[in-house]
């Protein structure tokens, strides 16, 4: 066999299969080559309201109505009830301390709930990715996308067209194809440009951090926990569970993210290149943790990675790209990799469509990439680097959703334009003021002066009313999904 296609897509996850589906759906010969076979273990769960405002653009660009429908929890739920996700109203954030129960002050000193949305129906969504990329994948293969699931890519010739070839993991067998176009989409493997001998861009990453993560059945509402103890949650926006949970420790963060079907998303990410212990041993050091998780039971295997940050360039050749996704790894904390994703999406969709291998084109896709990872990398690297004290991590969370918010208000004046940077990165009127206010946090200044120099600079685009004393952590800014 050594069939010919416009474009071959190594990774059949959410990117590859979107990718796949709009190509086909205009005519292009699409492969999409994946070793795996769906539904599968994924990570990269949680989405937001700038990744639903891609994904309705995606929709809405591309005839694709169901796409709409996935971007808002209600339509979701409505019209696609078997394919399981969760409800995300927001992101809240518990500050617990080593062998101390987690104990929180009427002015929530130790709590953080920042929404997103005005209700559940137009709340946005934890992906259970098993289901969610196994959907994307099945409409990619009805829209005439040749499947070669079950083979990987072995060997590749760099020139267009490109001469692939594919063996066969579960028989043996060898093949090769031809495509025009060749998109490495697997994500951190980056099986394409691995396979090519491409090595990680050198520049220095502010964010070091490692990972371990697994799916949990059984585990109760953090809220119960709280009800039970008596600590109030009577002015909490949203139920503190129907978010994306962080409950911030002594040394970096568990997340919790629960899905419909019964099952939580559950990891630990720490600062360093190693993890000290274990996510169940850490679980431990916390009395009000250990308390919660004492009846969980693992579904998944645990999956671990260390110092797992790296970072590609995503044009390995004229016609031979990688999805951001693939080209850099960051880190969980913000929740970006959906929006990331989706965004590469369309900016690859309109490359090989509209644009094709113009130099200045894979110049502006390059550029767009990673200024998005160096913009990111310095709101996450703060992040964590001021996570021990819990007023600081409050106001740096925040300093990045006034960068997100901007974003997401952009588009829904102008519309989504995959030719701009998210998290306005390329916003000249912000991108000084947020650089300089990341350098506050890192710096020697007292955490109230830090954060009240913040609100202070932050006032020209403070639409959301973040860093308000008078609120107590409780933010309800909705505009953007309203």
């Amino acid at each position: 066999m050594n069939a010919a296609y416009d474009v071959a897509i190594v990774g059949s996850g959410f990117s590859g299969s979107l990718l796949a589906t709009i190509l086909a759906d205009r005519g292009r010969r699409v492969a999409l080559i994946d070793r795996q076979k769906h539904p599968r273990f994924a990570v990269g769960e949680s989405s937001t309201p700038l990744a639903d405002a891609i994904l309705r653009h995606l929709g809405e660009q591309y005839g694709r109505p169901d796409w709409v429908n996935l971007s808002a929890y209600g339509s979701w739920k409505d019209t696609m009830p078997a394919v399981s996700c969760g409800l995300k109203r927001g992101f809240s954030y518990y500050r617990h301390h080593r062998q101390q129960p987690y104990r929180d002050s009427q002015g929530h000193d130790s709590s953080l709930l920042v929404a997103a949305s005005r209700s559940d129906e137009a709340g946005d969504t934890h992906w259970y990715r098993p289901d969610v990329d196994h959907y994307f994948h099945q409409q990619a293969i009805k829209a005439g996308v040749s499947d070669l699931t079950g083979w990987q890519i072995s060997g590749l010739d760099t020139a267009s067209p490109h001469q692939i070839g594919l063996h066969d993991v579960r028989h043996d067998h060898q093949q090769s194809i031809t495509a025009d176009w060749l998109i490495d989409a697997s994500g951190p493997a980056a099986a394409v440009a691995r396979l090519l001998d491409r090595r990680p861009l050198a520049q220095p990453i502010r964010t070091r951090t490692s990972s371990t993560w697994m799916h949990v059945k059984g585990l109760p509402a953090w809220s119960d926990w709280l009800c039970r103890h008596d600590i109030g949650c009577d002015d909490d926006p949203f139920d503190a569970d129907a978010a994306a949970v962080h409950h911030v420790l002594d040394q970096g963060w568990i997340w919790c993210l629960r899905f419909d079907n019964g099952i939580t998303s559950v990891g630990w990410t720490s600062p360093g290149e190693t993890l000290h212990g274990s996510l169940r041993s850490t679980i431990d050091d916390y009395p009000s943790l250990n308390e919660l998780f004492s009846g969980a039971t693992r579904c998944t295997e645990i999956y671990q990675a260390e110092s797992f940050q790296r970072r590609f360039d995503p044009v390995l050749g004229p016609r031979c790209l990688m999805t951001p996704t693939a080209a850099f790894t960051l880190d969980p904390l913000h929740s970006t990799g959906i929006a990331v994703g989706l965004a590469g999406v369309a900016r690859l969709a309109d490359l090989i469509l509209n644009q094709g291998d113009q130099p200045s084109a894979l110049d502006q896709y390059r550029r767009l990439i990673q200024t998005e990872f160096l913009w990111l990398d310095d709101f996450v690297g703060t992040a964590y680097s001021v996570m021990p004290d819990f007023s600081r991590f409050s106001a740096a969370c925040q300093w990045f959703m006034l960068a997100a918010i901007a974003c997401e208000e952009q588009i829904q004046r102008s519309g989504f334009d995959c030719h701009r940077c998210l998290y306005s990165a390329d916003n000249t009127a912000m991108r000084d003021v947020m650089r300089g206010g990341n350098r506050d946090l890192r710096g020697p200044l007292m955490t109230a002066k830090v954060t009240e120099l913040l609100r202070r600079s932050a006032l020209p685009f403070n639409t959301a009313g973040l860093f308000d004393p008078d609120v107590a952590n409780r933010f309800a800014y909705t505009a953007t999904k309203s």
